[in-house]
């Protein structure tokens, strides 16, 4: 009995150090990844709404986008010349927008990523995407991983007894 208890707690501390080191290394990669490609599929939404100076439709579109997308805290598009040509956020206190573009590339903040991608065309910048995402942290998604170990566990647990029964 003794032996069992043992290895079922080896187990699932084993199973602990995985998930932590596995959400470590592979979260932020991850969200970067998904982030980047939604700024692509922006890049080409918006390009019209930058050829046509139509700043309405680009903050109509972004609002839209934004509120299928719970995470956006802030999407903003800004021209060629650096100035902000439309903008949808969650909040306009809680919310920090930059009044300028900055380079491309992506930030990770103590919340979330701010990232920034140039809309090309023909080696022409038409405008930037700005996106703010709230990216939560690793001790936010331990109580979902606190369910699977108890799971795990469980199932330790179930062996544990066929086997000394048996």
């Amino acid at each position: 009995v003794l032996l069992v208890i043992i290895a079922s707690a080896m187990a699932l501390v084993c199973v602990g150090v995985a998930v932590v080191v596995y959400e470590a290394t592979s979260s932020r990669p991850r969200a970067l990844a998904q982030w980047e490609a939604q700024a692509e599929t922006l890049d080409v939404v918006l390009q019209p709404t930058l050829d046509f100076l139509d700043p309405d439709s680009a903050a109509r579109y972004l609002a839209t986008w934004r509120e299928a997308n719970v995470e956006i805290a802030v999407a903003a598009v800004f021209g060629p010349d650096g100035n902000l040509f439309a903008l949808s956020r969650r909040s306009a206190a809680a919310l920090v927008t930059p009044a300028t573009h900055e380079p491309d590339g992506a930030t990770f903040t103590r919340t979330g990523l701010r990232l920034w991608h140039s809309i090309l065309r023909d080696d022409r910048t038409l405008g930037h995407v700005y996106l703010l995402v709230d990216v939560p942290p690793l001790y936010a998604r331990l109580p979902t991983y606190g369910i699977m170990a108890g799971a795990v566990t469980l199932a330790i647990l179930v062996v544990g007894v066929v086997l000394l029964g048996g």
